[in-house]
């Protein structure tokens, strides 16, 4: 498991959240009115919120920060999110100004870890992926796995003509654990 480590933190007024993750909505955060809007960046963050009886208005469901949401027309205004998320959050590809709620420790990686028994990986984010494979450069060559969003788009980038063959979209870790565990 990450360790977490709570940030101290200013909202800008009238603000509207976009949560990278559930921790990343501090539990003394206060919702200031009926109005301000909280989208998550999944279905696991938007039911990690529910269970605390915050009410989220929606999600992107796993597609990224870079298109915007498109709520304006139902709302008769442009709201202004920022993301609220931890301090090395990749904000290379959101449109959201980084509001860093949390700081969170590197994976713990087990210290009998051979990467080159790894045949494939599912990357929860692009900080988890870069952290990874800068201590293990030989993971960048495995079969990659990854949500259709940001470390989708990071991860095709970096890798470039490979991507093609060797990245593909799973919705959720969830989704495909389920998809590629055999008994």
């Amino acid at each position: 498991g990450r360790q977490r480590e709570r940030l101290d933190f200013k909202i800008p007024p009238n603000s509207n959240f976009f949560v990278g993750r559930g921790y990343a909505f501090p539990s003394d955060l206060i919702i200031h009115s009926p109005k301000q809007i909280i989208w998550t960046a999944g279905l696991t963050t938007w039911k990690d919120l529910a269970n605390r009886d915050v009410w989220v208005n929606g999600t992107v469901d796993g597609l990224g920060e870079a298109e915007p949401i498109g709520i304006d027309t139902m709302l008769g205004y442009k709201p202004n999110f920022v993301k609220l998320s931890h301090a090395d959050s990749d904000s290379n590809y959101s449109q959201y100004p980084l509001i860093s709620t949390y700081r969170v420790s590197s994976p713990e990686i087990p210290s009998n870890f051979d990467p080159s028994k790894i045949k494939a990986a599912f990357w929860r984010s692009s900080t988890e992926y870069e952290i990874i494979t800068k201590k293990y450069p030989e993971l960048k060559n495995v079969i990659h796995f990854v949500g259709p969003g940001s470390t989708y788009t990071k991860l095709k980038r970096e890798l470039g003509k490979q991507a093609e063959s060797r990245i593909f979209v799973s919705l959720s870790y969830e989704d495909w654990h389920a998809e590629n565990t055999y008994e």
